[in-house]
């Protein structure tokens, strides 16, 4: 009886080898494509230094709200309108540590959307940004 169950395990350890599948076509190579985090209200998690307007918005989230920050971040023709309207939201999370980005939108007019959420105070705001300027936001 010994003999059989032996006989009956190896068989099934060399069937096994020879019908193995390929882990190459189970788990193709994705070293070459970057994998990001999803979160329920962004989708994919992003930060890429090759798209300029990640830095940009990170610099400006880090430092405190203040009358340089605006004059520094803020596109000329629309701070009056941004200050009204986002002051006290800007005062409430800035300088922020604790923030993730949505993937970038980008338009043809070289304008890039990028929506931030900051988890330590439950909000979310998308920033119109073009020529290293914030020029629209939206809550």
């Amino acid at each position: 009886m010994r003999k059989i169950i032996c006989a009956f395990l190896m068989s099934l350890c060399v069937c096994s080898f020879f019908f193995a599948v390929d882990m190459r076509v189970v788990m193709p190579n994705t070293s070459s494509k970057e994998i990001f985090p999803e979160d329920s209200d962004l989708g994919e998690c992003v930060f890429s230094k090759e798209v300029s307007s990640y830095p940009f918005l990170l610099s400006a989230l880090r430092e405190p709200y203040s009358l340089e920050w605006a004059e520094k971040y803020l596109h000329g023709d629309y701070k009056k309108n941004i200050t009204k309207v986002y002051s006290s939201v800007f005062s409430e999370i800035l300088p922020c540590r604790n923030v993730l980005f949505s993937r970038v939108q980008k338009y043809a007019d070289g304008t890039e959307v990028i929506t931030a959420k900051f988890p330590d105070s439950k909000k979310i705001i998308s920033f119109a940004i073009k020529d290293e300027k914030i020029y629209a936001v939206l809550m």
